[in-house]
């Protein structure tokens, strides 16, 4: 357990944090322009030129009237009003990929508890592809629910050889 906790609140993810409220807060430093070129995949030298950019733009909203919790949503929401993503792409970019770093780890669990209920004892010689599809149909149950079957039928119908088809 306490290994897990020092995993998920490792250097790397203090870091990364670190870095990122540093940059929308445009008070960045070399180490922390390095550290987001290479976790990010950003060439740091543009970065740091959109950050001398973004601070001397006078459209830019007021960064101390942008609250804590939704800094970064108001910064995407001022990135994407004009365009303004096409010519600070590489500030965007870093942001958008840090929006999508999952929190936790819960989504993964919660597939491979389903896994558990649809591979019983009773369920051990199926194939892998069953497997996979009866899982997704699992996990999914919100997608799988509006999926409408006369329309599958269709196109089952249209994808299996006439020969091979049983009439009814």
């Amino acid at each position: 357990m306490v290994h897990s906790i020092d995993e998920r609140f490792s250097q790397d993810t203090i870091q990364a944090i670190h870095a990122v409220d540093s940059l929308l807060n445009m008070d960045i430093s070399q180490t922390d322009l390095s550290y987001l070129s290479k976790t990010f995949q950003c060439d740091s030298e543009k970065l740091e030129i959109e950050v001398m950019l973004i601070t001397n733009n006078s459209t830019i909203p007021n960064k101390d009237s942008f609250s804590n919790k939704s800094k970064i949503h108001e910064w995407l929401i001022w990135l994407k009003s004009n365009d303004h993503y096409k010519y600070f792409n590489q500030f965007f970019n870093v942001i958008q990929k840090f929006v999508v770093i999952p929190e936790t780890s819960c989504t993964c669990e919660r597939s491979f508890s389903k896994l558990t209920l649809v591979k019983s004892k009773l369920r051990s010689t199926m194939k892998q592809e069953r497997l996979n599809a009866l899982v997704v149909l699992t996990v999914e149950q919100e997608m799988a629910v509006n999926v409408d079957a006369d329309a599958v039928i269709d196109d089952f119908i249209i994808a299996v050889d006439f020969k091979r088809r049983m009439s009814l």
